[in-house]
């Protein structure tokens, strides 16, 4: 699992770049679906990895992976429908 399990491994000398995006896996027909930030199976994810991050003290990047689109193929709907939320969890990792 990404957190904590991932991060736990990593942490400590092997993280400088962390890329954020939301989705839904369906293993059993190995598909996976990028949703709206906070509507995947990720969301219950991000605050804890935020506060993690911070308790830390990390300091390298951290990017929203603007992939999610409402259906209309309009990309840059999508990531002006997540980034508000990736703002205000991951924002002041990066001050």
């Amino acid at each position: 699992m990404a957190y904590p399990d991932g991060y736990d491994t990593v942490r400590d000398g092997y993280l400088g770049h962390i890329h954020i995006k939301d989705v839904l896996v369906d293993t059993p027909r190995a598909t996976l679906t990028v949703k709206k930030m906070g509507e995947g199976q990720l969301a219950p994810l991000f605050a804890p990895l935020a506060d993690a991050l911070r308790r830390d003290s990390y300091d390298g990047v951290i990017s929203f992976e603007s992939v999610y689109h409402p259906g209309n193929g309009n990309f840059e709907d999508g990531f002006r429908q997540s980034i508000g939320l990736f703002k205000d969890l991951f924002g002041d990792n990066l001050e």
